[in-house]
Parts: C-alpha cells; sequence; structure tokens
C-alpha cells in the first residue's frame, strides 16, 4: 500500500477531519517556484502570501483547526511547505490589507500584485487568517514530494476527503541543492532576496563578469564584481533599492532585473584585468552604443 500524507498526520495525532489542505497553484510562475524557499529562507513572507484566500477556501479553512501547505511545482505533483495551526482571523477590505505592513513588505519582495489593482466584482474585502507553524512534520518540509488524485480545485480541500499519495521523501531540502552550472544561472531580485545558505556562500566567492537584462524591455547592462562577497555582493547592491544604483539603471525597477554570469575569473586575477575583461564583454555586446552602460 502506497503511504498517505494522512498516514503522517496520523502518526502525530493530528486529525485530518480537522485539517485542511492547501495546495497552493498561484498563476505567478515566479511565485510558485519561490514559496518552498520562502518556507525556509523567509516564512514570513510565505505566512502572509497564505494568509489570505478567495471566498469558498476561505469558508473551508474557517472550519479547519489545522493546516497542511503544498506548493504546485510540476503537473499534479506538490511539495510539502509546512503544517500550521489556524488561530482564526478577522476580516478586512482590500485597502485595509495593502496597507497592512506585512503585505506591504511582500509586495515590495515579490511579484505578488495588491488587491486593489485586481477586480475582485462585488466582493470588498477577504478574512486575514492567523497561521502558525509548528513543529509536526517539519522534517519534511522541502523534501516531501506528493501526488493529487484530481485538479487541485478548489485549491483549499478537507484532508479527509483529499487522497494525497506520498511519492517521494529527498534526502536534501528544497533550498539545501547546490548551485546550478554557472553558464544557466539565471536570478531576479526576488530570487536573490531569498538564496539558500549554499547558494550565498558559492556567490560570495565567485568573481567575474555579469550581465543584467532589464525583462520589462530587455535592456541590457554588463558589470564586474570582485572584492568583498564577490557576485553576491554586487548584485544585492544593485537590488537593494526600488531603482538601480548606476547612472543609466537608477530609473529602471529593480525587480524586473534579471542578472547572469557572462565569465567567472580566478580569485587571482587583478582588478585591472577583470576590468578590462569587463570592457571587451561591453564592447561584444554593445551595450555602450545599445545598452545601460556608459562610455
Amino acid at each position: 500500500m502506497p503511504l498517505k500524507f494522512n498516514d503522517l498526520l496520523a502518526r502525530e495525532a493530528i486529525d485530518s477531519a480537522e485539517t485542511a489542505v492547501i495546495l497552493h497553484t498561484p498563476r505567478e510562475q515566479k511565485i510558485r517556484t519561490l514559496m518552498p524557499l520562502w518556507a525556509t529562507e523567509r516564512p514570513e513572507l510565505l505566512d502572509t502570501y497564505q494568509s489570505t484566500h478567495s471566498r469558498n477556501p476561505e469558508a473551508t479553512l474557517k472550519k479547519r483547526r489545522f493546516a497542511a501547505s503544498f506548493v504546485n511545482l510540476m503537473d499534479r505533483s506538490f511539495i510539502f511547505i509546512g503544517l500550521f495551526e489556524n488561530l482564526g482571523g478577522s476580516f478586512h477590505s482590500f485597502a485595509e490589507i495593502d496597507s497592512l505592513p506585512q503585505f506591504r513588505s511582500l509586495y515590495e519582495c515579490t511579484d505578488a500584485t495588491p488587491f486593489c489593482d485586481e477586480d475582485h466584482g462585488a466582493v470588498q474585502g477577504r478574512v486575514v487568517f492567523r497561521l502558525v507553524r509548528m513543529s509536526d512534520l517539519s522534517e519534511f518540509t522541502g523534501r516531501l514530494r506528493v501526488v493529487a488524485p484530481d485538479a487541485p480545485r478548489p485549491y483549499i480541500r478537507k484532508a479527509e476527503n483529499l487522497d494525497l499519495t506520498v511519492l517521494s521523501l529527498s534526502e536534501e531540502g528544497y533550498g539545501d541543492r547546490t548551485v546550478t552550472d554557472w553558464r544557466r544561472l539565471t536570478l531576479t531580485k526576488a530570487e536573490i532576496d531569498v538564496l539558500p545558505s549554499l547558494w550565498t556562500a558559492t556567490l560570495s566567492q565567485w568573481r567575474g563578469i555579469y550581465l543584467i537584462v532589464d525583462e520589462k524591455d530587455g535592456a541590457r547592462y554588463v558589470g564586474s564584481a570582485y572584492g568583498a562577497e564577490n557576485l553576491l555582493g554586487r548584485w544585492r547592491e544593485h537590488i537593494r533599492k526600488d531603482r538601480g544604483v548606476t547612472v543609466e539603471l537608477r530609473h529602471r525597477n529593480t525587480k524586473t532585473f534579471r542578472f547572469s554570469i557572462l565569465q567567472r575569473v580566478s580569485p587571482d586575477m587583478q582588478v585591472d584585468e577583470i576590468v578590462a575583461l569587463d570592457n571587451d564583454w561591453k564592447l561584444r555586446l554593445h551595450t555602450i552604443e545599445f545598452g545601460l552602460n556608459l562610455a
């Protein structure tokens, strides 16, 4: 018999009849990718994101003491991101929700859209729940992958009626993966903000020539990174505010920046050699004549 998620709840003496299962399937692909990292690196973002729900899922959650949270990564497969106790909530208008500090932080750090920027028809607001992370099943966060038996609609379901089959339990968590091949590495501001510790350690050691593409219009900027924290430090400097830090980038929103590495260099390479490589890449990519680099 395949292992079911409800079997794991039973082992922790969590009643499935008191548990809601949240199967997050955000339409924004970037958010879907980041949510497992939020669970471990920036839990306050996850807590805020899943504290409000549309009318029918909201009604289900109101009646449940616990919530098991998953995020969809591929097809019908979901990864576990935590078990929460539902301590209730209160109704807020959409304008009130957007003004709450935790939601302002969510909008600033992610691609989540403010409620007042969307059309909700006759609905005037939502309940903001307080879902508190539990230690139960925490060892499975980012590691446990399950499959839903059918399309996750509605996306909040009653656990006793949902047959979630465990597909796998990985040895490493979602945030414990090693850094991908630097030639294929691309990161947005939202991703840099939640990099797992293994990635930050690696990128703080790498130095070289990097490319920023503004996804809003495809404009390109070439830069070089060396010294303190190398690539990681330079990229964080670029995104520390909502506008870029150089002359040509300071009028652009850092949320639409995508970073990649054009060339890694030796830690022993002299600064003047790195600057020369930087200039070569600017010439090859024409980022002075047609991009965002100054002559």
